[in-house]
């Protein structure tokens, strides 16, 4: 768990947008996965960071609150299931946190953690219990391509439907990017604005995803059940003119070739299909849903 040149470069759009940081809660104590060069490159167009700079960072430290605390932190805390970080708070996040930690935070910062605590829900719940109303949950987390990194790898959809109103919550960004330093951010809109599933085959990379949502109101959170978009339109819709919004119609042509290639040799079809996508054809890379993947500098 730490902080990488993505997650400085977000960190820098948070304080660009005026948001305060205030007290900051890390999930889990995150550790400074970046150069000084690096580093300074990257605050470097903010004047005010680079004349604090040495004051904060001169050594390099080896976590990150000595970042938060440059970037505008009046107080940084983590929480974290073990002590041997010595995080500011032991807790194991598969159960409820304690009341006295509820709305406690104004930025809660996630860098790595939520993929590898069994029970999400719960944790997810921990996370968004722990920020003010007014303030923002931050989450940096795998979304393809991290087989065995952790328990889980996530989708647009699901941080759409728990970072709701509903919930509280609202969303005001959503990035994915592959998972080396200065690689193209891509925004991701909501699957249920779009009406559409966004779905991601790239070529071996792996890619990260970043979210920011607001907590606007206090509310029961999980009082509802979220469900995925496209099937929750369905349900609620019923008609057949939802349901072809999401599910792709057979084509005849593919189905007779598919199944001659498989005559052949079962599983041949599928395998000169991946062939041809690690060749540049690929049908859900960034390129090929240009609506869906939105490049943008910051």
């Amino acid at each position: 768990m730490g902080v990488n040149w993505h997650h400085v470069k977000a960190l820098m759009g948070v304080r660009r947008a005026g948001i305060p940081f205030g007290r900051v809660l890390t999930v889990g104590r995150l550790n400074l996965f970046i150069s000084p060069h690096e580093l300074k490159e990257l605050l470097k167009s903010d004047a005010e960071l680079i004349a604090r700079y040495d004051q904060f960072l001169a050594e390099h430290p080896a976590y990150a609150e000595p970042l938060y605390k440059l970037l505008g932190a009046t107080e940084v805390e983590s929480i974290d299931a073990s002590g041997y970080e010595n995080a500011t708070h032991v807790h194991d996040l598969n159960q409820p946190i304690p009341d006295g930690l509820k709305q406690q935070y104004d930025f809660v910062d996630d860098g790595g953690t939520l993929e590898h605590v069994f029970n999400f829900p719960t944790a997810i719940r921990n996370c968004m219990e722990m920020v003010k109303v007014g303030g923002r949950l931050q989450l940096v987390t795998p979304a393809n391509n991290y087989f065995g990194h952790g328990f889980y790898q996530f989708s647009p959809d699901l941080f759409y439907r728990v970072l709701s109103p509903e919930n509280g919550f609202e969303m005001e960004r959503l990035i994915v990017h592959e998972a080396y330093d200065a690689s193209q951010w891509y925004e991701v809109p909501d699957p249920r604005a779009v009406r559409s599933r966004i779905e991601l085959v790239n070529d071996g990379l792996p890619v990260m995803m970043m979210v920011r949502a607001k907590r606007v109101a206090a509310v029961p959170i999980f009082e509802k059940t979220p469900q995925q978009s496209d099937y929750q339109a369905a349900w609620v819709d019923g008609s057949a003119d939802v349901r072809s919004l999401f599910l792709q119609k057979p084509d005849p042509l593919r189905t007779w070739i598919k199944r001659t290639i498989d005559g052949i040799s079962p599983g041949l079809f599928e395998r000169l299909r991946v062939r041809k996508a690690k060749k540049g054809s690929r049908r859900f890379s960034f390129e090929s849903q240009p609506k869906l993947f939105k490049p943008v500098d910051a």
